[in-house]
């Protein structure tokens, strides 16, 4: 296997190898250019240029639209907090101004304090605090349930914030912990992720072949069955709405049982489904979390069930967006090649040459082949890399 694999299996015809571009520019078959387009192209990197520059400009598009929808936003939510803010504080310069009874430093001491606590339980932050935890040892962040969810959200690397280790040691295993745990999860989540896929794909290609019979349409036994796109994003997201369900119905339950009276609101259900999202996706961000279980450990039992099932559906979206992105690329190469004549056919008593990949022609259907294929572009040989040493020379 070569640098590049442009091996392509095109889902429509069955070939498990669609056609392949030269890999040696260096030693161009005869009647060839050698210093032409695909040389030049290769040379100078074109291809990565190009992914490099879309990663990059998909970056200041995603800016462009976020600063669009969530500027304004933070605007009239600063504006917001900020008058609240101004009134409780007004509230708490008038009683302090009638209040006369307050005249030691206990009583002092007291009102400072519970007008901290009012203004922290304006902004949110009040579980967070450390009178709220001082209050009493359940307050605490680090009791046992709460440890079971740090250790969850290290290794599924999503890490809200809502709860971090203060010691060094703690620090350290954290380390330890993640590098140890994250491959591990990745190869279960890739198990299952994958048996997923096979249990619905036989499910799909049962309803199809019944359709197809009661249908009279034709069958034919070499065609190779996928699971549709559509069906694949359907089934994700219902999973995610289906979390979120859970996470909505598990916070209003926690808090109902062991929130704190008048302040045990729970979190709302697109919220919770935003929630469930940032956790399978390992995004993590902690901008939105569950009011009163935000650090249970029960919720995690189904974001890590939940988890193969996104990943595979990350998995299969990866690979329609590569066959597209590197499909389309690969299809220009064809084209270069094409002008450069690689793929003119010999004279007969040419001598064959050796090295080099089939010669074949290509149409409208192959370039769509190769975009719509379905296919490993690296041929299953990402993050391996045997260079041949005639390779190397060059």
């Amino acid at each position: 296997m070569g640098l590049e694999a442009d091996v392509w299996r095109n889902k429509h015809t069955g070939k498990s190898e669609h056609y392949e571009l030269p890999h040696d520019i260096w030693n161009p078959p005869p009647g060839a250019r050698k210093y032409g387009l695909l040389f030049f192209w290769r040379i100078l990197a074109f291809k990565h240029l190009i992914i490099a520059s879309l990663i990059i400009g998909v970056g200041l598009l995603g800016g462009l639209i976020f600063y669009h929808i969530e500027h304004y936003s933070e605007i009239e939510n600063v504006a917001e907090t900020t008058a609240s803010l101004e009134a409780q504080m007004q509230q708490i310069a008038e009683q302090l101004v009638n209040q006369n009874n307050i005249t030691t430093q206990a009583e002092i001491e007291d009102f400072i304090r519970n007008a901290y606590i009012l203004l922290q339980r304006n902004e949110g932050v009040w579980k967070q605090s450390t009178f709220y935890k001082n209050a009493t040892e359940d307050n605490l962040t680090w009791l046992y349930w709460p440890s079971v969810n740090y250790a969850v959200q290290m290794y599924m690397t999503t890490g809200y914030g809502t709860i971090t280790v203060n010691t060094t040691r703690g620090r350290i295993f954290t380390i330890i912990w993640a590098f140890i745990m994250i491959p591990f999860l990745m190869v279960l989540c890739r198990d299952l992720g994958q048996w997923w896929l096979v249990c619905m794909t036989k499910i799909y290609a049962r309803i199809l072949l019944r359709y197809r019979k009661a249908r009279g349409i034709p069958i034919n036994p070499k065609e190779e069955i996928t699971l549709p796109l559509i069906i694949i994003v359907i089934y994700t997201w219902l999973n995610i709405l289906f979390c979120g369900l859970l996470t909505w119905a598990y916070d209003a339950a926690w808090g109902a049982a062991w929130g704190e009276p008048g302040n045990h609101k729970p979190m709302g259900y697109w919220d919770a489904c935003y929630f469930v999202y940032v956790t399978v996706s390992a995004m993590g961000m902690s901008d939105d979390v569950p009011r009163n279980s935000t650090t249970a450990a029960v919720p995690m039992i189904w974001y890590v069930l939940s988890l193969p099932l996104f990943q595979m559906g990350i998995r299969v979206m990866m690979i329609y967006q590569e066959n597209a992105i590197l499909g389309s690329i690969m299809a220009w190469e064809w084209q270069l090649a094409k002008w450069d004549g690689y793929f003119k056919t010999p004279a007969i008593d040419a001598p064959q040459p050796t090295g080099y990949y089939r010669e074949v022609q290509q149409d409208d259907d192959d370039a769509l082949g190769i975009i719509t294929g379905h296919a490993d572009p690296y041929a299953g040989e990402f993050g391996r890399v045997r260079l041949r040493r005639s390779a190397a020379q060059h």
